[in-house]
């Protein structure tokens, strides 16, 4: 499944995600409650910014990128959303521990 999900990712998309959750590994406090939110909020952010990028760089039309991914929403599977979600989380913690690692030296 993670490989269906990140396998055939190109590697701007790539960078995005990477990006996304270093910043958020940076911004993230002590407690579990804020690893989730800020797992949920990086999420949020990547499909905005992958949303720009397809609208900015790659040239689709705002509407109809737009109206697919509206479309597209209810087919979106659990198991997808779960992959994506534990890869962040887990990303984002290895940024967090190395954020905490480097602050404490």
């Amino acid at each position: 499944m993670f490989t269906d999900v990140f396998g055939n990712m190109e590697p701007v998309t790539l960078g995005i995600a990477v990006v996304v959750c270093l910043l958020a590994g940076l911004i993230i406090q002590n407690y579990i409650a804020s690893f989730i939110s800020v797992t949920v909020g990086a999420l949020i952010v990547f499909w905005l910014v992958r949303f720009a990028k397809l609208v900015i760089i790659d040239g689709q039309e705002l509407g109809a990128l737009a109206d697919s991914w509206w479309k597209a929403l209810p087919d979106i599977r659990f198991g997808t959303v779960l992959v994506y979600f534990v890869a962040f989380l887990v990303a984002i913690t290895i940024a967090f521990i190395v954020k905490s690692v480097l602050v404490r030296r």
